[in-house]
């Protein structure tokens, strides 16, 4: 008797084309609606390690004060132009002190005292000086005595005040790159301030604000460091002189910003907010000076308030009423809700 086929029910039968297409699309429509979940998990991660990075820079800050009885210079100005900025000062207070301990602090207050320094600090990176959204490198090429080198660029900056009445400096008109200095702030040039000094109290006046994405310059196809046009060793968003002429020649200032733009800004072409100046002269406007506090957070950037305590300030938020008070140590003018 002959052996009979197998019954066609137990035959195996693979997938059709279109059943496999099936299958892959419905996968790429589960990937799409999964991935903007997981860039938002992310973002929230690094938004939350930039806040942390904020308050261990005001634990730094607070405990440089323990110390001295009063707050580092916001940077040193010197003949040439490359004082120190607040960053070298708290070094010892974010885990770098074997660095600090090794830098040459027996020149003038200028940056460096010798060039022993520019070779310690090439490619050194205090992991609490970036934020983690930030899509600019975390250094930036600059010359030296030896030869173009990269150096630290800082996501976050100190506040030496604002650039609007009443605050006691001169809103006289800027020329070339320097822009106005404000001293009515709390990381000052060439000043200390004590906590007793902010009468407006230490929760109503912002220490550091947040400079973590590219600025941009419409029309000229242009990404520009927004804040971050040289090292934070040296500073990082201002070159100045103030309006009352106290500092001449290139005495430029480093590592701090005098406020004059709303939060968020990043096209700096706008002819109410730019550098007139530089719009006359056909130059970027206010690219060397004064930058705003912007970040790559959707929304709005972070600052450090003096108390030691972070605050996220929406692009919304009322420049005169609150951002001008905010970055005012001493003003006496009421900070509105925010």
């Amino acid at each position: 008797m002959g052996s009979r086929c197998p019954s066609s029910k137990f035959s195996k039968r693979g997938f059709t084309l279109i059943e496999l297409l099936v299958v892959i699309a419905i996968i790429a429509v589960l990937i799409a609606l999964l991935l903007p979940a997981v860039q938002q998990a992310r973002e929230a991660a690094r938004r939350s390690q930039c806040n942390n990075n904020f308050k261990q820079l005001g634990l730094a800050l607070h405990n440089y004060h323990d110390t001295y009885n009063v707050l580092p210079f916001g940077c040193r100005m010197s003949i040439g132009g490359w004082g120190m900025s607040f960053w070298v000062s708290i070094l010892p207070y974010i885990d770098q002190g074997p660095l600090f301990n090794k830098m040459d602090m027996t020149g003038s207050p200028g940056f460096p005292a010798s060039g022993a320094n520019y070779l310690l600090l090439e490619n050194i990176v205090p992991p609490v000086g970036v934020c983690p959204s930030s899509p600019v490198p975390p250094t930036t090429p600059v010359g030296t005595p030896g030869g173009t080198k990269n150096y630290f660029c800082a996501s976050y900056v100190g506040i030496s005040g604002t650039a609007t009445a009443p605050m006691g400096v001169s809103t006289s008109a800027e020329t070339g790159q320097h822009g106005i200095v404000s001293g009515g702030g709390v990381m000052v040039p060439n000043g200390r301030v004590n906590f007793r000094d902010m009468t407006d109290g230490t929760s109503n006046t912002a220490m550091l604000g947040e400079q973590s994405d590219w600025g941009k310059v419409s029309g000229a196809n242009t990404d520009i460091r927004n804040g971050q046009a040289h090292s934070s060793w040296m500073g990082c968003s201002l070159i100045g002189v103030p309006g009352n002429g106290g500092w001449t020649g290139d005495n430029r200032t480093w590592g701090v910003t005098t406020v004059k733009y709303p939060i968020g800004l990043k096209d700096m072409t706008n002819g109410q907010l730019g550098n007139i100046w530089a719009q006359s002269n056909g130059v970027l406007p206010d690219m060397g000076a004064n930058h705003p506090i912007q970040s790559a957070h959707a929304g709005g950037a972070f600052v450090l308030l003096s108390d030691g305590h972070t605050k996220f300030l929406t692009s919304s938020i009322n420049f005169d009423a609150v951002l001008v008070p905010l970055c005012l140590k001493s003003d006496g003018l009421v900070l509105g809700d925010y």
